[in-house]
C-alpha cells in the first residue's frame, strides 16, 4: 500500500486560526469515525489535550485552577463536518517544522472555502482564566466581625492534673496499643522464627527515654548508658539492647495493606498514616482560639527520601515539609505532611472548590475551624489569592495575608519601590483599594516601610492607623511613622507556627535514623509535648495558677514519669547497676532538699515496697516532721511506718 501524505493546502487548512472565533480558536464538531481518527492523530502530533466524554468528542485544555474547560463548537463551522473524500491520512511527523512555520504566517477568515480534500482540525489550547476584579480607591468599612466562637475548655481536658496526664491525652493507650500490635506484626514479617514481643509499659519507657535524650543531648545514643557521661535514670529504666530492639521494630502500619506505587489508593505516607490521623483528631478536638495561622514547618533531616524538600530560606534547609494550622500561642490544631500529592482531586470534598495547590492546602486545614463564628485566619503570600479569601468569607471565616501583585489582576495599579522613590513618598505612606469578588468585598493595602508591603483581607483595612517606631539611617535615630491596622494585625497574629518552631528547637529529639517515618514519629512526639505544655498553661490560667512549670521542667517530669511508672526500676538483667546509689548520692549532695518522685509515679500502685535504710532521715510525706529508717524501694524517699504513723501509705495514695 502506498504511503499517504497531506498536500500543502491541507496542512495550511489544518493550521488555520479563523478570525473572530471565540478565544481565537477553531472548534468544530465531528460525526464520522474517520474524522475523529484524523483529529486524534493531528492532536497527538501538535501536542494538544484530548478528552472523551459520554456525549461527544471535545477538545479541552487545563485552565489556571487545574480543571478542564471544553470548547464550544461554532454553528457556522458545521458545513465542514462531513468528509466527501472518505478518509484523510494523518499529518506525518516530518511536516512538524513546516506546520509550525505555516501557523505563524497563514491566516484564513471563517468564511473562506477550504480545499476539496481538506478537513478541519483543532487549534491552540484555551487561554488561562483572567481575573476581572475592579478595584477602587476608597476606605474599607467591615461589618459583623465580632468573634462568637467557643474557646472554653471542657471535660475531660479540665480534669487533667499532672504533666503525664496532659501528654497521655494526646498519646493515649489506644495509639500505644496500636503501635505495639504493629511492631509485633512487623517483626513476624521480617523473621517469623523470631517474633518480637513488647508491652505498652515498655513502649512508654522508650518514649520517656527519647524525651530525656532531647533534654540532655549527647553525640551518640549508646553514650547514655555509659557510667561517666550517661544518665542514671536512663540506665535504670531499660538496657541499651532493649532500647535498640524497640527502635528496630518500631512500626505504625501494616506494609501488606499498601497498594503498589502507580495504582489507585497508593499512599506515600502509608507507614505513618494511622499515627498521623489519630494525633490530628486529638489536636482538632481542643477548642480553638480566635486568631489562627497557616504556615510551613520543617522536620530537619538529610536522609535520602522522596519526601525530602529543600527550602533555602529556612534555618534548616533540608527536611520533610509540614503544613501546620496554629493559634497565636503556638498550639498546633492540624497539620499535614507535604508529599507532592496536595492537588489530588480525591483530597477535595464535593463542596470545596479547586483554587490551586497552595490555596487547597488552606481549605483542607480550615475544615476543623467552626463555620460562621468569625474566626481570623492568617497566611502568607504562598497561599493568598482573592478567591481563597472570598471562599473563607462565605464560610464565615475571616482571613488575611500578604499577597503577590500578580494575583490581584491588572485593574489595580500598585506602585513599585522605584515609583515610590521617584515620587518621593515618605516612609509610612500607604494606599487602600477595595474590590468585589463574587459578591464579597475584600481590601488590599500597600504600606511603604523599607520596601512596599501588600496585604489583602476580608475583615480589616487601613484605618485606624497608629504610630510605630523605626530606625532612620539618614537621621541616625528612631522616628515614628504611620502603620495601617491591617499590618499591625498581621504582625501580631501571624507568627504562631514560628513560635511553635522556637519551642521545638529548644529540646527536640535529635536521634538520627535512616527510616523516614521514625524521624517524623520523633517530630510528632515533640509536637505532642509542646501541645501538652500549652494546654497545661491554658488550664492553669482558668485555675489561676500563678507559677506554671517551664517547658524544660514540664518535659522532664513527663519523661521521668514515663520511665518510672508501671514497674520496678530495680529488677534488671545483667550486672547490677549503680544508678540507685547515684540517685541517693545526688539527693544527699544538697542539704534539706529532697528529690520527690512525680505524682504519677508514687500513685501508680506498682512495687512500692518498704526497706530499711542505713541512716535515719526526715520523713518526706508533706506535713510530717518525723524521722524514719524506712525507705520506699521505688520512690527512694524516707517515710514513717510504725504503730503511731503510716506516712508510707498516705504518701502513695
Amino acid at each position: 500500500m502506498a504511503k499517504k501524505t497531506l498536500s500543502n493546502a491541507q496542512i495550511e487548512y489544518y493550521l488555520t486560526i479563523p478570525l473572530g472565533s471565540e478565544d481565537e480558536q477553531d472548534s468544530s464538531g465531528a460525526e464520522s469515525d474517520d474524522d475523529i481518527a484524523v483529529i486524534r492523530s493531528t492532536v497527538n502530533e501538535l501536542g494538544e489535550t484530548f478528552v472523551d466524554t459520554d456525549d461527544e468528542e471535545q477538545f479541552v485544555s487545563p485552565n489556571r485552577y487545574g480543571s478542564a474547560a471544553p470548547l464550544s463548537y461554532g454553528g457556522d463551522m458545521q458545513q465542514h463536518i462531513s468528509n466527501p473524500s472518505g478518509s484523510i491520512p494523518a499529518v506525518p511527523s516530518t511536516s512538524r517544522s513546516t506546520a509550525s512555520r505555516t501557523r505563524q504566517s497563514t491566516v484564513v477568515s471563517s468564511g473562506s472555502t477550504a480545499p476539496k480534500d481538506a478537513a478541519p482540525a483543532p487549534a491552540a489550547s484555551v487561554a488561562r482564566k483572567k481575573r476581572n476584579i475592579i478595584w477602587k480607591k476608597k476606605s474599607f468599612h467591615p461589618t459583623n466581625r465580632e468573634f462568637c466562637g467557643q474557646t472554653d475548655l471542657e471535660p475531660p481536658v479540665t480534669e487533667l492534673e499532672t504533666p503525664l496526664q496532659y501528654f497521655l491525652y494526646f498519646f493515649d493507650d489506644y495509639i500505644l496499643s496500636h503501635i505495639v500490635e504493629e511492631m509485633h506484626k512487623f517483626s513476624v514479617q521480617k523473621n517469623p522464627a523470631k517474633p518480637f514481643f513488647t508491652s505498652v509499659t515498655e513502649l512508654k519507657k522508650y518514649i520517656g527515654v527519647c524525651l530525656l535524650m532531647g533534654i540532655a543531648p549527647l553525640p551518640h545514643t549508646r553514650m547514655y548508658w555509659e557510667s561517666e557521661l550517661g544518665l542514671p535514670l536512663i540506665r535504670n529504666t531499660m538496657s541499651v539492647n532493649q532500647f535498640e530492639k524497640i527502635r528496630q521494630y518500631l512500626h505504625f502500619n501494616d506494609n501488606t495493606t499498601q497498594p503498589p506505587a502507580g495504582t489507585a489508593g497508593h499512599d506515600r505516607l502509608h507507614k505513618i498514616r494511622p499515627l498521623l490521623e489519630t494525633l490530628k483528631k486529638k489536636c482538632q478536638a481542643i477548642p480553638k482560639r480566635e486568631a489562627l495561622s497557616v504556615d510551613e514547618q520543617m522536620c530537619a533531616t538529610k536522609a535520602s527520601n522522596m519526601l525530602r524538600q529543600y527550602l533555602p530560606n529556612k534555618p534548616h534547609k533540608w527536611g520533610y515539609k509540614l503544613l501546620v494550622l496554629c493559634d497565636d500561642r503556638g498550639f498546633a490544631y492540624d497539620f499535614e505532611i507535604y508529599s507532592g500529592m496536595e492537588n489530588n482531586p480525591d483530597l477535595r470534598l464535593p463542596n470545596e472548590p479547586d483554587l490551586g495547590a497552595s490555596a487547597n492546602i488552606v481549605i483542607r486545614l480550615a475544615r476543623c475551624i467552626p463555620r460562621d463564628k468569625n474566626y481570623k485566619l492568617f497566611f502568607d503570600n504562598y497561599y493568598t489569592c482573592p478567591e481563597l479569601i472570598t471562599y473563607l468569607a462565605n464560610e464565615g471565616i475571616y482571613s488575611m495575608g500578604t499577597v503577590n501583585k500578580g494575583r490581584l489582576g491588572k485593574s489595580i495599579q500598585i506602585p513599585s519601590l522605584k515609583d515610590l522613590k521617584s515620587s518621593k513618598k515618605e516612609r509610612g505612606y500607604s494606599e487602600e483599594w477595595v474590590g468585589n469578588v463574587n459578591g464579597t468585598d475584600i481590601v488590599t493595602v500597600m504600606w511603604f516601610d523599607n520596601k512596599p508591603v501588600v496585604l489583602s483581607s476580608s475583615f480589616v483595612g487601613k484605618e485606624p492607623t497608629q504610630k510605630v517606631r523605626r530606625f532612620c539611617k539618614k537621621q541616625k535615630k528612631y522616628i515614628d511613622i504611620d502603620c495601617p491596622q491591617i499590618v499591625r494585625n498581621y504582625n501580631k497574629h501571624m507568627g504562631g507556627v514560628d513560635l511553635l518552631d522556637s519551642f521545638l528547637g529548644k529540646y527536640k529529639i535529635k536521634m538520627r535514623t535512616k527510616k523516614w517515618y521514625l524521624r517524623l514519629f520523633y517530630h510528632f512526639l515533640d509536637i505532642a509535648t509542646i501541645n501538652s505544655w500549652l494546654l497545661y498553661r491554658r488550664v492553669g490560667e482558668m485555675r489561676q495558677i500563678a507559677t506554671p512549670l517551664k517547658l524544660k521542667d514540664f518535659k522532664f517530669e513527663v519523661a521521668k514519669s514515663l520511665c518510672m511508672c508501671g514497674s520496678s526500676m530495680n529488677k534488671r538483667k545483667g550486672r547490677p547497676s549503680s544508678a540507685s546509689n547515684d540517685l541517693i548520692t545526688t539527693k544527699r549532695m544538697r542539704a534539706n532538699v529532697a528529690i520527690l518522685p512525680t505524682r504519677d509515679v508514687r500513685c501508680d500502685g506498682v512495687e512500692h515496697f518498704p526497706m530499711w535504710g542505713q541512716k535515719r532521715q526526715r520523713c518526706k510525706n508533706p506535713g510530717c516532721k518525723g524521722k524514719s529508717f524506712v525507705v520506699c524501694e521505688k520512690c527512694r524517699v524516707e517515710l514513717c511506718l510504725n504503730k503511731d504513723k503510716n506516712c508510707f501509705r498516705l504518701f502513695h495514695l
